[in-house]
């Protein structure tokens, strides 16, 4: 089989929705899926050192230190995001009518977490070789973030609005930041 990557990558960047569609043509069994999500992660987390490295040379020692995780804590918190992005993306999509799979949710969430680690190779990048980027990068690299995901999750589902997509996702995430306030108490304001 002959796999695309670079040209997936590249439609990816430029064309999502073309990108969605070669991406959901592969066909590629869950035991690969979960090998991609693992090379992923464990890619995911070496870029993540290199630019918490690179944030610790311009922050005090202390504040690096408080965000670094230990190598398997890296790995095994982007990997429970990719499946956790993957499951969200079938159950919610199939709660508003899509018709896509967990396995096809699956292969999407690692396909996108794969992009996000150059995107944050760049980000490692720009702040390392040209500072004045790093801002415009980050916000380059959210519209991106959006615009993809929501591409992605609307060819998945079979859904005729990717701006759709994007809405019902954030409708969602101030819903679930709203019962999280609310279950932790995290919104308590304290006066004295």
């Amino acid at each position: 089989m002959h796999f695309p990557l670079r040209q997936l990558v590249s439609e990816a960047l430029t064309v999502p929705q073309a990108a969605a569609k070669r991406l959901n043509g592969l066909d590629i069994g869950r035991a690969h899926l979960f090998e991609a999500a693992l090379f992923v992660s464990v890619t995911g987390a070496i870029v993540q050192s290199v630019y918490m490295g690179v944030l610790s040379s311009s922050s005090t020692q202390d504040q690096a230190a408080a965000l670094m995780l230990t190598p398997f804590a890296s790995v095994s918190l982007l990997m429970g995001q990719i499946l956790i992005v993957a499951a969200l993306v079938h159950w919610v999509g199939r709660m508003f009518g899509g018709t896509g799979t967990f396995d096809g949710a699956l292969k999407l969430s690692v396909f996108l977490s794969f992009v996000s680690v150059f995107w944050s190779l760049s980000f490692a990048l720009a702040l390392m070789l040209v500072p004045p980027m790093f801002m415009f990068l980050v916000a380059m690299g959210v519209v991106w973030t959006l615009w993809a995901h929501g591409h992605f999750i609307a060819q998945l589902h079979g859904f005729s609005s990717w701006l759709r997509v994007v809405a019902v996702a954030f409708g969602l995430s101030f819903v679930l930041t709203f019962v999280f306030v609310l279950v932790t108490g995290q919104g308590q304001v304290i006066s004295r």
